[in-house]
């Protein structure tokens, strides 16, 4: 039958004449060219594999690269460079932190005009000759609750200190109108520097609450350490740059501070305006005299730093604030000057404590346009 032929004829195997082997039994397509490969051929996909892996980890390696540097550029913007302002649900605590920390501020100034009042009029005794803060706070501590008012500077400053750094941070006081320059330099640059100087005050006064009153008298009459002298006498360059690079940080804070002793630009920071003629005079005055007065001690402070690089012999008698003072004291009616210096400096810390009040917290752009 032919239903019966077909059938078996599709049962039967077909051979290969060619190679002589059944087919019935296909043997995978890929087993055969795996089997069939050469070793050359091994070690180029080897190859292949390694340079794939490579390629792999030097993209991954870019990435990340571009991911860190992106994220340092957005964050340094967003930190530093974009300025963001105080926080609104902050604003009562960066007043009050500014506003304590200047009565604290007026009070170190005061007492350091009384202090070189009481050097200009041959006045003996243990504060004698320590026309600086941290004189100022020695003297603070010598009374018989002298640790209580310690405790309470303490306070002040460091109050003070963390509403500068507040402010810089944030960039609170960026003006639209001024110059990228002049933003990063007022609002930056000044108060990081000021807190970081008020710092340094703060780990003196807590060196002197472990004191005990008879040790603080002696740190009275002693000197706080050998700077700048025995950095200018290193052989070391890099503590002679650092004595200049000082040096021409208090040249450039004699220049701002003589600024505001001779121009208004500060006035709009102030609520004087709000009030009476006699009262808002009576601050400007205050201002404008007591910035040149704090103008002519970082102006002894910076030829102090020069002359000690010139003569890195000397020795340093107490601080280098009161050594940089005590230089009037030579030249011919000196003691006139410092007078002078010491009642500019008393008429500061009064506008200091007045700033309290006066002063606009946060600080605002001097023509109240904000960047953020």
């Amino acid at each position: 039958m032919t239903i019966h032929k077909k059938s078996s004829a599709s049962i039967l195997p077909i051979t290969n004449n060619e190679q002589g082997i059944s087919s019935s039994a296909p043997v995978p397509e890929n087993h055969q060219q795996h089997e069939n490969r050469s070793p050359a051929l091994h070690a180029s996909s080897n190859n292949k594999s390694i340079c794939n892996s490579q390629g792999q980890e030097e993209s991954l390696k870019n990435n990340m690269l571009k991911f860190s540097s992106h994220w340092l550029d957005k964050h340094w913007k967003s930190t530093f460079h974009t300025p963001r302002g105080v926080k609104p649900n902050h604003r009562f605590i960066v007043s009050w932190l500014g506003r304590i920390g200047f009565t604290a501020k007026g009070i170190v100034y005061a007492v350091m005009g009384g202090l070189c009042i009481a050097t200009a009029q041959h006045l003996k005794g243990d504060i004698t000759g320590t026309e600086s803060p941290m004189g100022a706070f020695v003297f603070l501590g010598l009374f018989s609750i002298g640790t209580p008012v310690l405790i309470v500077m303490f306070v002040g400053i460091l109050f003070y200190s963390v509403w500068r750094f507040w402010e810089g941070l944030t960039g609170q006081g960026y003006d639209a109108l001024r110059s990228h320059f002049g933003n990063f330099f007022r609002a930056r640059l000044s108060p990081i520097v000021s807190g970081i100087v008020y710092i340094v005050y703060l780990v003196y006064i807590g060196k002197l609450l472990t004191q005990t009153r008879e040790e603080r008298m002696k740190s009275a009459s002693q000197s706080t350490g050998c700077f700048p002298s025995c950095w200018a006498s290193s052989n070391n360059w890099l503590y002679r740059m650092a004595v200049g690079v000082f040096g021409v940080a208090f040249v450039i804070a004699f220049i701002t501070q003589a600024q505001n002793g001779f121009s208004n630009r500060w006035h709009k920071d102030l609520k004087a305006e709000d009030q009476s003629k006699a009262e808002k005079y009576i601050v400007y005055t205050l201002g404008h005299l007591g910035f040149l007065a704090r103008a002519g001690v970082f102006m002894f402070v910076a030829a102090f730093m020069f002359k000690t690089l010139r003569h890195p012999t000397m020795t340093s008698e107490r601080d280098a604030f009161s050594d940089a003072i005590n230089q009037i004291i030579s030249v011919h009616g000196g003691f006139i000057g410092l007078w002078f210096l010491g009642i500019g400096l008393i008429l500061f810390g009064a506008f200091a404590i007045l700033n309290s009040y006066y002063k606009y917290f946060p600080t605002p752009p001097a023509s109240r346009h904000y960047v953020f």
